[in-house]
């Protein structure tokens, strides 16, 4: 039934001012969206069963969100009804590690310093890597480009025409006249009108009126995430960008410091599809709020889906693995958390953020989350440069904002290599190949569903080739022990250093092996267990170790998957 014909609500009648109309076609039921924002802000589609109009709503009689939505969900007239979530922008740079360093005096090869224990070997091209003469990738400090293969995919897509696969970025817009940033196909504002108070939405921004083509990046972290996608390249000029040859639609969600909420976001998905975005990069999120993505969440995503696009999305940056007993889902992050398999998202990629540790070595940055469930791949996410709003024009950051950039960039170069190819291909099989090419390290085997981080040449030979997967390598015999005196030993162990455990020593000499397993198998948190095993005589005073589930850093009980049995006795089997 056309939406004109459809039962709608009443604004007046339930305590409610309209302010906009939300994305013709959102529908589909779902739940009500978990805790509520602080704001008198929702969305409410006004129609059951037949169609309606979706829109957003300001709550004008005093109500409390929750209170309000529960009122709405017993309309006949309404399917679903949820807040209007407020999206994370988050800082620009995330903490350093002060394990490893990625400077710009560093000297690594293509790919990133010393191939880790069980990396699987790059692969070498027959083309002459691509080197551009701008200053920051020419002296070294761009480290990430060639550690992701950039040059070598540089030269794969030399020629090719990128115009049909643009990349939408929903972020806080792009600083207008960088001299080393090029002008978007398109830009756009969505960010709310208020009133003087700051208080009351009056409406958004319309077509027609200069604000709404006001894309112009009022904090910085889009127009950095916009350098490391598409910053102009050998032009002599700072950084070189990944995909230089791909057009950015920006679409600018946040003022600087103030907006970033689901319907503005809505709002972008919109005008980035009716532009042709083939790839959506989103290095923002919100918590889910609930065991699912809510309702409007889904449509959103499901419109992306539906026009056979592809949404990269940064990870999170809270140091965590994702997917376990004491990581509540209501703190996953949309639009990350929509990777996960039982959502029903394909078309969503989670990105984590690797850095160089202190012998040149790839590993996951210590404040990037990770699940090797569904966050598929990683890309380096430490001292990552690129444009910067700031008066230097050129400046450093770290997190998974950083990281997913380059896997969104990498996609929209494989779609349009396959294209000049004379190949049509399907996003499956942009993340199938991406999944494919990753350069494999020991030290992300249990981080990330692919064990690799970002290979985009490698990615587009696999595209271009159409052949299926290889196998991925077994997991790499573990590395000789070293830490201290209780590891300079014989004997037998697995991953004897973990990043997020730790190990601790059992004071009394008395406790037994099967003391030892029965302790660790009554912890939930542990999923899986390792047994050490020494020749008589060898182990400490106390008798035996076994690992403490918990993170010293974050001082936080609920963190480490991993338990570590440590005893004097032979085991009567094989623990797992």
């Amino acid at each position: 039934m056309p939406a004109a014909a459809a039962t709608r609500l009443t604004p007046s009648k339930h305590g409610l001012a309209f302010v906009q109309p939300l994305s013709a076609d959102l529908g589909g039921s779902g739940s009500s969206g978990g805790s509520s924002p602080t704001g008198r802000r929702l969305v409410a589609v006004a129609a059951h069963r037949t169609g309606g109009v979706p829109g957003m709503y300001r709550i004008v009689d005093g109500a409390k969100v929750p209170a309000k939505l529960a009122q709405l969900a017993a309309l006949p007239e309404v399917e679903w009804a949820v807040p209007d979530y407020q999206w994370e922008l988050p800082p620009l740079s995330q903490p350093s590690s002060t394990a490893g360093s990625s400077n710009s005096g560093a000297t690594t090869r293509s790919g990133g310093g010393p191939r880790a224990a069980g990396q699987r070997p790059r692969r070498r091209l027959a083309q002459a890597p691509v080197q551009p003469n701008d200053p920051y990738f020419a002296n070294g400090t761009q480290w990430y480009l060639p550690a992701v293969s950039a040059p070598e995919a540089w030269a794969l897509v030399s020629g090719v025409d990128f115009k049909q696969f643009n990349i939408c970025v929903i972020d806080s817009g792009m600083v207008k006249g960088h001299p080393d940033l090029p002008t978007p196909a398109a830009g756009w504002n969505t960010v709310p009108v208020v009133d003087a108070a700051g208080t009351t939405i009056l409406g958004f921004p319309q077509a027609g009126q200069a604000s709404f083509l006001d894309y112009a990046d009022k904090n910085g972290h889009g127009t950095r995430v916009a350098g490391i996608l598409a910053a102009r390249t050998n032009n002599g000029i700072g950084v070189a960008g990944l995909a230089h040859q791909a057009q950015l639609l920006v679409c600018r969600i946040y003022n600087a410091s103030t907006g970033g909420f689901s319907s503005s976001v809505d709002r972008c998905i919109d005008l980035c599809l009716q532009s042709k975005a083939k790839v959506f990069s989103m290095s923002i999120g919100y918590n889910m709020q609930a065991e699912t993505p809510d309702a409007f969440t889904q449509a959103m995503f499901n419109r992306i889906k539906a026009a056979g696009a592809l949404v990269v999305a940064a990870a999170g940056n809270d140091g965590r693995r994702l997917n376990q007993t004491n990581v509540n889902r209501v703190d996953w992050q949309v639009p990350a958390a929509l990777a996960f398999p039982d959502f029903g998202f394909d078309n969503v990629i989670a990105v984590a953020a690797t850095m160089k540790d202190t012998d040149g070595s790839i590993k996951l940055a210590d404040s990037s989350n990770y699940d090797p469930g569904f966050v598929q791949l990683s890309a380096p996410g430490e001292n990552v440069w690129s444009t910067s709003g700031s008066a230097a024009q050129f400046a450093s950051s770290s997190g998974t904002s950083f990281a997913a950039p380059q896997v969104s960039a990498a996609a929209a170069m494989m779609w349009a290599a396959a294209a000049a190819a004379g190949r049509t291909v399907t996003y499956l099989q942009i993340m199938q190949a991406l999944n494919c090419g990753v350069d494999v390290y020991a030290s992300l085997q249990t981080k990330v569903v692919t064990g690799g981080q970002l290979n985009v040449a490698a990615a587009i030979q696999a595209i271009l080739s159409n052949a299926p997967c290889a196998p991925r390598p077994p997991p790499p015999a573990p590395p000789p022990p070293t830490l201290q005196g209780l590891d300079r030993r014989p004997g037998k162990f697995w991953r004897f250093y973990l990043n997020s455990s730790w190990y601790q020593l059992l004071m009394d000499p008395s406790i037994t092996l099967q003391d030892c397993t029965d302790a660790c198998k009554s912890e939930p948190r542990c999923l899986f267990y390792t047994y050490l095993g020494y020749p008589l005589g060898e182990l400490p005073d106390s008798g035996s170790l076994f690992t403490s589930c918990n993170d010293p850093k974050a001082n936080d009980p609920f963190m480490a998957p991993n338990c570590l049995l440590w005893s004097g006795e032979k085991p009567a089997g094989v623990l797992s």
